[in-house]
């Protein structure tokens, strides 16, 4: 009985945030032949970059990080985009991102992927964490694939300075440590989620679902990390 008042169910939707647009993408990162200053309209990590970006005027995440870089492709990535803002609100981001093709519903298989990738990177969000890995040039260097490229740092310093305010703000007991799951696509709708925990008997995705969102909720608290997850309305 998922959808009683005060169920089980307000453990997970409580989690979700409707990201109107989200269901709009066509790709997760677009198709890119040259050099660009940001990735392609209708892919998702072109999305989140222009709604990060310090002249955003739709800020569906809210408001842009001090310094942000992309950290996508490479046996090093920890997320594909990271954020640090060491003024007001001290926090440190990390942002696993997905698309997939298909309808939007309240399944758990889209959500295995990204899921994963948090979980297995949350020992870089604890406060007394390792450094993050990779070269510490890194971040100034291009994304690259299949012959596109584009500026892995977005907002803030160079590689080295970005590495140094992120170990900073990440040991600031003050300060909020946060994953955000940004998935669009076939993946995960807002409304099929409320409508299916209304459900007296929810079918068995649904189940897997809560149990799969429930389990990467507790490794986050474990660490005293936030999870966030921003979908399909």
């Amino acid at each position: 009985q998922f959808g009683r008042p005060g169920g089980a169910a307000s453990l997970v939707t409580g989690l979700l945030t409707p990201v109107p647009g989200l269901q709009e993408i066509t790709s997760e990162k677009g198709t890119l032949s040259e050099s660009a200053s940001t990735w392609p309209e209708g892919s998702l990590f072109g999305l989140i970059d222009r709604a990060l970006a310090t002249t955003a005027v739709d800020r569906p995440f809210g408001e842009p990080f001090a310094a942000l870089v992309c950290d996508d492709i490479g046996n090093t990535e920890v997320a594909d985009f990271i954020g640090v803002d060491d003024r007001g609100n001290q926090r440190v981001v990390f942002i696993p991102a997905k698309w997939k093709t298909g309808t939007a519903g309240a399944g758990a298989s889209g959500l295995y992927d990204v899921s994963g990738q948090a979980l297995k990177n949350l020992a870089y969000l604890k406060a007394d964490g390792q450094a993050l890995p990779g070269a510490k040039t890194r971040y100034d260097k291009p994304w690259k694939l299949s012959g596109g490229e584009v500026p892995r740092k977005r907002i803030g310093p160079g590689s080295q300075a970005f590495r140094a305010l992120f170990e900073k703000v990440r040991g600031n007991p003050a300060a909020s440590r946060e994953v955000w799951l940004v998935v669009s696509g076939g993946i995960l709708s807002k409304k099929a989620v409320d409508d299916a925990f209304e459900n007296a008997n929810p079918a068995s995705h649904v189940l897997q679902l809560f149990h799969l969102v429930l389990s990467l909720y507790a490794g986050c608290q474990s660490i005293g990390v936030e999870l966030k997850i921003f979908c399909n309305p």
